[in-house]
């Protein structure tokens, strides 16, 4: 860039441009960080900073140094701009004045050029080469201007003296008579208005001009370029006649500038209030439209709904398939939302897997009503992300102004409670909420405690229940079960408290607890008594989705000395997505260690046969509502009659689980069931009651043997077949008859 043109008294050095920056601080706190910060990595040679904190400084920095410039920062100015700049006019009156303002003040539409200002800045648009433009461009107005006002030069001076002055200044410069004539014109601004002198001189300036004028021109280029032009208005005189003289800059790339920080601060602004993966307004416009949203349904008497989803199953997914499949997922979802809404209406994320939903001014509740039932039908269609089919359901809370709540904390409360009570009954359903819901609230909040509470004092239990071979009636394996010993209410309904410990926060540490204590017992009775059963274990969703499982198991084994192939590890299909390549690899590596796989749920009308073909699963397990169909529907039983007759076929074994009556047993029995389990066989007990069921089954087979010579129907076990579970091979259907029968035949 260009020096600055200012001598030394004693030769050709050339002299430092003093600045006196005047920062007009309100306190004992540091000059404005942001422009002493700028104001450094701008200095450079050539060029001196002198700092101001207030106006009683400029009079004694002034009488010191030789200013030559005067930076005003305005930016943290509320007062009137106007009189602080006449006030530093006053004390500086020769010194041209370059004012930093903020984007937001409006001092740039002050008519302030005749009080010394030479120039403003947008302090957000700081730029070292603007600000270095601006000093020079301040210094050689000002020249001009103490040259138009000398009085005391002759006129054919003025005018020689002057067209010096302006061919070698940066700034374009025209002087035009009072009818719009070009009478001058100086090389920088031919070349800033793209014409030659010759074409320039005595044409029209077509611009309504008066004094202390600003204007912006637009020029468009050979090339196709716009060029922006800024101008700036003075009044002179020029051959002894009235004119005004007009400077041009060049400000093309700050306007690229300025437009460019204004699409960034519109989009940040945007992001601000935005969710940045869905689009969707976040959790702070959420709140604002509600306030919003509430002050008007007071002031005119209406009512409005606020509607809490959370995805039912999207942890799975997100577990399964990956975080990016997650959030393509939430995606598609807040489109879906986004179309079953009015226009006028607000859906928002507001945080993970939760949306809400404002819907103004609504008539009566059932408008609320009909939008969540959209919403749920919506969300229940299958999602297709990257090729894969991906199935969801969402619960809904709904809570209205003003009959819910009469401030936006407690709508959105009221709502999330609201939310948690569809979960709780079933998910994939929209609840309103009430004063009933609310004390169902707090029992589940009480749960949770007492949950936690159970753990810390020892009142969780390990049952056992049989499993048995429906042929001869052999025991092949056992179930651990987890159970509850309230101190109060005795032993609780799983049924009641399990789903809570899958969210309730501390699944991981009660399911490491589960698999320790039910291992820890087998091996303890197993090598007192000698038996060879198979230990099932049900896992839950969290469990199969930990990738330390495999090496969880792999302790367990180690430190209680259990051979893989005793492990039997039961897995609820309507609670994994086995459509997951990590669910499928998971399981492939617990086959491959030995461990025995058993698929939960088989009959149920989700269930894909040919699909879980495909799984390494061992058995099959009938969960009891569909055992209490075989019973209820001919039709049911012959249909699933059919599917464990194709299982067989597969290799694939049969356990009924839920078996009450000896009819139960006689049914299952015809049908092809390999194994049975129910409270019809035995409830659950702990390990003693365990051990003395075994204990008798084993004394009935005795006295069959003694009384009827019933030894030569037994189903005993090759032992020769049973392969070691390092080899990585599995027990097949035809391997399934109780080691006990051995035990009996010793």
């Amino acid at each position: 860039m260009p020096k600055l043109p200012i001598q030394r008294n004693n030769g050709n050095e050339k002299t430092p441009v003093i600045v006196l920056v005047i920062g007009l601080i309100q306190d004992d706190d540091d000059f404005h960080s942001e422009v002493i910060n700028f104001v450094q990595h701008t200095s450079r040679s050539g060029v001196n900073f002198i700092y101001c904190k207030n106006l009683e400084e400029v009079e004694r920095l002034s009488t010191k140094n030789e200013i030559h410039v005067v930076l005003l920062d305005m930016s943290l100015q509320s007062g009137n701009g106007s009189c602080i700049i006449t006030q530093v006019h006053s004390q500086l009156p020769e010194k041209p004045i370059i004012v930093l303002t903020s984007i937001d003040e409006n001092l740039m539409n002050l008519d302030l050029q005749n009080k010394g200002v030479q120039d403003y800045l947008a302090i957000e648009h700081l730029d070292s080469n603007f600000l270095m433009h601006s000093i020079y461009y301040a210094i050689e107005r000002q020249k001009m201007q103490n040259f138009l006002e000398e009085k005391d030069i002759s006129l054919a001076q003025r005018h020689f003296q002057l067209s010096q002055l302006l061919s070698h200044t940066i700034d374009g410069v025209l002087i035009v008579d009072l009818k719009g004539t070009i009478q001058f014109v100086n090389p920088a601004g031919e070349h800033l208005l793209g014409e030659q002198n010759s074409d320039l001189l005595n044409s029209t300036f077509d611009y309504p001009l008066h004094n202390h004028q600003n204007f912006e021109i637009e020029i468009v280029r050979d090339n196709g370029d716009t060029s922006v032009i800024e101008s700036r208005v003075v009044d002179t005189s020029w051959e002894n006649k009235p004119a005004y003289l007009i400077t041009l800059r060049d400000i093309t790339e700050l306007k690229k500038i300025q437009a460019q920080n204004e699409q960034t601060r519109i989009r940040e602004k945007h992001l601000a209030y935005h969710d940045l993966l869905t689009g969707l307004p976040n959790r702070q416009l959420v709140n604002d439209r509600m306030s919003q949203a509430l002050v008007q349904s007071l002031r005119e008497n209406k009512q409005f709904a606020l509607l809490f989803l959370d995805l039912d199953g999207f942890k799975n997914v997100n577990d399964s398939l990956g975080h990016a499949q997650g959030d393509l997922l939430l995606k598609n979802v807040a489109k879906r939302l986004k179309k079953c809404v009015r226009i006028s209406d607000t859906v928002g994320r507001y945080g993970g897997d939760e949306f809400v939903i404002l819907m103004n001014d609504i008539s009566r509740d059932e408008d609320a009503a009909r939008v969540a039932q959209k919403i749920i039908v919506s969300i229940n269609e299958p999602f297709a992300i990257k090729k894969q089919h991906v199935q969801i359901t969402t619960s809904i809370g709904i809570a209205i102004f003003p009959t819910d709540g009469n401030t936006t904390s407690d709508l959105l409360q009221n709502a999330d409670t609201a939310m948690y009570h569809a979960k709780n009954n079933g998910k994939g359903t929209a609840k309103f909420y009430n004063q009933d819901i609310q004390i169902s609230s707090t029992a589940t909040f009480d749960l949770d405690y007492n949950l936690r509470k159970a753990f810390k004092n020892n009142e969780y239990l390990i049952h056992f229940q049989p499993q048995i071979e429906s042929q001869n009636n052999n025991i092949i394996g056992i179930e651990a079960l987890l159970r509850w010993n309230h101190p109060k209410f005795g032993i609780i309904d799983p049924k009641k408290y399990l789903p809570k410990t899958e969210y309730g926060g501390f699944n991981e540490k009660l399911g490491l607890w589960f698999l320790d204590q039910s291992c820890r017992q087998y091996k303890g009775w197993k090598s007192r008594h000698d038996y060879q059963l198979k230990l099932a274990l049900n896992l839950s969703p969290y469990q199969i989705r930990q990738k330390n499982l495999e090496k969880t198991l792999d302790m367990l084994l180690d430190k209680y000395q259990i051979s893989a192939h005793s492990l039997n590890l039961e897995i609820c299909g309507c609670e994994v997505n086995l459509k997951s390549t990590q669910v499928m690899e998971q399981l492939n590596n617990l086959t491959q260690y030995g461990i025995s796989l058993t698929y939960v749920g088989f009959g149920k009308q989700d269930c894909s046969f040919p699909h879980l073909i495909e799984f390494p699963f061992d058995f099959f397990k009938i969960d009891e509502n569909t055992t209490a169909l075989i019973k209820q529907k001919n039709s049911f039983r012959k249909a699933l009659q059919g599917i464990i007759q194709i299982a067989h076929q597969f290799d694939k074994s049969v356990i009924a689980c839920g078996v009450e009556t000896e009819k139960d047993i006689e049914i299952l029995k015809n049908m092809g069931c390999d194994l049975l389990q129910g409270h019809g066989i035995c409830k659950p007990v702990p390990e003693a009651g365990l051990i003395n069921f075994i204990d008798s089954k084993e004394a009935q087979l005795i006295k069959k043997i003694q009384t009827t010579g019933y030894k030569n129907e037994i189903h005993t076990v090759d032992h020769q077949k049973i392969v070691p579970a390092s080899t990585g091979q599995r027990l097949s259907r035809g391997q399934l008859a109780s080691p006990l029968d051995s035990n009996i035949l010793h």
